[in-house]
């Protein structure tokens, strides 16, 4: 995905890792992440919302896009080109969020789908 985006803009996309970003504090105002801390077993989740929150300026936003349930299991579809990781949360996934000192704005659940927007205070 990386080498796409770099197709298209060449200094725009940075290759990293979600429990480790390569970048300086409070570099930006928000942070969207839909539909990726879903790949990473909850047992490391925390330190992924940690990075977040350090890489955000006071007052930024941060968008977490996960999959509503309460298992993490490999899957494997006649879809998908390689078997996947697969970590699903209820509204709990918040306290994850206040733990690492965000102020949740808004938490929603529809169908298969958990939003949540939180604020770095």
């Amino acid at each position: 995905m990386t080498r796409l985006a770099r197709d298209h803009a060449p200094d725009s996309a940075v290759h990293g890792d979600s429990r480790y970003l390569p970048f300086a504090p409070g570099s930006f105002e928000g942070v969207r992440a839909n539909l990726s801390l879903l790949h990473l077993p909850k047992s490391q989740v925390a330190g992924a919302v940690a990075e977040v929150a350090r890489v955000l300026c006071q007052g930024g936003i941060f968008f977490a896009g996960l999959q509503a349930g309460s298992d993490d299991a490999i899957e494997v579809s006649a879809s998908m080109s390689a078997p996947r990781f697969y970590a699903r949360y209820n509204l709990d996934w918040t306290g994850r969020l206040t733990e690492a000192g965000f102020d949740v704005i808004e938490a929603e659940t529809s169908g298969f789908a958990l939003r949540t927007f939180a604020r770095k205070p």
